[in-house]
């Protein structure tokens, strides 16, 4: 929940000024992992699903996740 922060969290304050998008961006990646978990039962185009569903982890990740600090 908002506030709920961690000094070693990745998370971006966008997640909290922009909820919707976050929540939309979150029920894509179930809908785009149950389209992989389907390929991979079904003997269908695993890769295509998983190049979609990693799309959907990449647009998460860019718009709400900072960067990882590499000095450490």
């Amino acid at each position: 929940p908002k506030g709920s922060g961690h000094a070693n969290s990745r998370a971006k304050d966008e997640i909290w000024s922009d909820w919707a998008k976050f929540e939309k961006t979150n029920k894509e990646m179930e809908t785009k992992a149950g389209e992989l978990a389907a390929a991979a039962t079904s003997g269908g185009d695993v890769g295509k699903a998983a190049e979609a569903m990693f799309g959907t982890c990449k647009t998460c990740h860019d718009g709400f996740r900072k960067p990882e600090d590499k000095k450490h």
